[in-house]
């Protein structure tokens, strides 16, 4: 079980170039369904060795969705509701594996491993099913999604980059402004001028 765990948290590393390969969805969905194959065949394994390669081939494919999904929700929900949806996908999937036990318990009761494994792996293939036909043309907001919030940052960068900055020459000179600078301020026309120049240049 070491190297399970071992095994699953190397197979997290490859799962962001897998997403970036398939997209979010497909990638959930094309390695999680081999980790029921594999979960399957698990019972059926002739010698010892061959059924610790299927757990282990098996945990590392079940672990590669975790990141695209998480990255997935973060993507289609806005800031504030992604708190509450993962916490509910949180609070589901704990529900769900409660009941893990009291089903393995009633078929070690029956003497029927076998049906454990079997059960497990259609769960995960109906699962794996489902989520592809519901969210596979899903738009992600780098594509289309919402519009990007306009920041006050963002009309400020704007500001600096347009090139229709009324130069300081156009502006109206009071009587009781000083050709050197402000009272008290030495902040002048040349000042003013130098700075309008820089920003253009920028």
């Amino acid at each position: 079980m070491a190297a399970v765990w071992l095994v699953a948290s190397i197979a997290n590393l490859f799962s962001s170039s897998v997403a970036r390969r398939l997209g979010l969805v497909r990638a959930m969905v094309f390695t999680h369904l081999p980790n029921a194959v594999f979960l399957a065949f698990i019972p059926l394994a002739p010698t010892w060795w061959m059924m610790a390669m299927l757990l282990l081939a098996s945990s590392a494919f079940g672990s590669m969705d975790q990141a695209p999904r998480s990255a997935f929700v973060a993507a289609v929900f806005l800031p504030s509701e992604r708190t509450a949806v993962m916490g509910t996908l949180n609070l589901v999937r704990t529900l769900a594996a409660a009941g893990g036990p009291l089903v393995t318990g009633y078929f070690h009761e029956k003497k029927m491993w076998t049906a454990v494994f079997f059960l497990s792996a259609a769960l995960k293939i109906a699962y794996d099913i489902g989520l592809l036909m519901m969210f596979v043309n899903t738009k992600l907001p780098e594509t289309q999604r919402r519009p990007r919030e306009t920041t006050v940052t963002d009309m400020d960068v704007g500001v600096l980059l347009s090139e229709s900055l009324t130069p300081p020459e156009a502006f109206e000179t009071f009587d009781d402004e000083e050709v050197g600078g402000y009272e008290g301020g030495g902040y002048g026309k040349d000042q003013g001028k130098w700075n309008y120049e820089h920003v253009e240049e920028l």
